[in-house]
């Protein structure tokens, strides 16, 4: 099933979300979140294939301040969409001359 947040509802405790994290950095810096807003967690570590997910149990009467500390965090961790720049602008030109060409059409068939 496609999620396209990184949380949900506990499978077996409906009272629990699990926010799960791909990347050992975001799951020490929501830890550490979570420790200075005083909020109450469970932590677990999952193997699926060859990668390690790191998953936090929360209440949800914690809901609001986790999701804000969750926000954070991807925000702090977040990757671009496209990673090589050259490849960023290289689109971006591409696009550019696309639209050009575009406009350009436009106008002759309308003189």
């Amino acid at each position: 099933m496609l999620r396209l947040h990184n949380f949900y509802e506990h499978p077996v405790q409906q009272r629990y979300m699990v926010y799960e994290f791909s990347e050992e950095e975001a799951a020490i810096y929501f830890e550490q979140m979570l420790i200075n807003a005083n909020i109450e967690y469970e932590k677990s570590e999952e193997q699926r294939n060859t990668s390690t997910f790191y998953l936090f149990g929360i209440s949800k009467r914690f809901l609001n301040e986790a999701n804000l500390i969750n926000n954070t965090t991807l925000l702090k961790y977040k990757k671009p969409f496209i990673p090589v720049a050259g490849l960023r602008w290289l689109l971006l030109c591409v696009t550019i001359g696309a639209l050009a060409l575009a406009i350009l059409g436009y106008l002759k068939t309308q003189g």
